[in-house]
């Protein structure tokens, strides 16, 4: 019982930590977006947030070492998020073969690509719908790492503007910049 009461205890204390973490905008009354201040949606979606965010770190989820907490997208419903952050285009997969049984191999029980320092840090895009173009080049990224060369950082934003059949921050499709490049 101490555990959880300490575990709480923490989780208060990082909570109101990312508070601070982040900076107050001008007006709101002095108080960030996510503390409720702004339209009554903010603060609706921010009591979803706090929400979810409690489930999700409560003790009956198994997430491993994963915390959560309050940050500059908790003002924003799940939907509003979707539509400004993550526009892609749908885009037809290419078919994969099936591996034969018998040939899978067994899985470690802990495996971390972090661990083998060939997964660069995460990039903020801000208010661009360019995921498709980050996920990308950070798969690329970490693929020439996984081959034994040295982690190298790569222009994101040239395959936002020089990728066709995309639309830059406008969206855009993982299939679509791969085969860009293959090109390239």
């Amino acid at each position: 019982m101490a555990v959880l009461a300490y575990g709480l205890a923490l989780a208060y204390c990082l909570l109101r930590a990312a508070d601070a973490a982040f900076p107050v905008p001008a007006g709101a009354a002095g108080r960030p977006p996510w503390d409720g201040g702004g339209r009554e949606e903010e603060a609706a979606a921010l009591r979803e947030s706090a929400k979810r965010i409690r489930l999700l770190n409560s003790p009956s989820n198994d997430n491993g070492s994963a915390f959560y907490g309050k940050n500059q997208f908790s003002h924003l419903f799940p939907e509003e998020f979707k539509a400004i952050y993550l526009r892609s285009m749908p885009y037809k997969l290419p078919r994969y073969i099936k591996v034969p049984k018998g040939v899978e191999k067994p899985l470690p029980k802990k495996f971390d690509w972090r661990d083998k320092k060939v997964i660069a840090e995460v990039r903020n895009q801000r208010t661009c719908g360019g995921c498709w173009a980050f996920s990308v080049v950070g798969s690329i990224e970490s693929a020439y790492a996984i081959k034994g060369n040295n982690l190298e950082e790569l222009s994101v934003q040239q395959v936002i503007d020089c990728s066709y059949g995309n639309y830059g921050c406008s969206g855009g499709s993982t299939i679509a910049a791969l085969s860009w490049l293959n090109q390239v």
